[in-house]
């Protein structure tokens, strides 16, 4: 093998030894912080469930607010 070869081959081990930690480190992140994601992802989803409703009333509310004004 030439010097070229085992540089090349060194370079590429070391990145993959790189990737294999932030990928531990971004897991054991993850695993500290699920109760507080879970929490996110719960919220984020009835902000989007209820989104349509709440559009709803807000324009009633807003016709009846501009109809007793006038």
């Amino acid at each position: 093998m030439s010097a070229a070869d085992e540089r090349v081959t060194v370079r590429r081990t070391l990145i993959v030894i790189g990737l294999v930690l932030v990928t531990l480190v971004g897991l054991a992140l993850m695993w500290q912080t699920q109760r507080v994601l879970s929490w996110v992802v719960a919220a984020v989803f009835f902000a989007v469930a209820l989104d349509p409703l709440v559009d709803r009333v807000q324009r009633r509310l807003v016709g009846r607010r501009a109809r007793s004004s006038a």
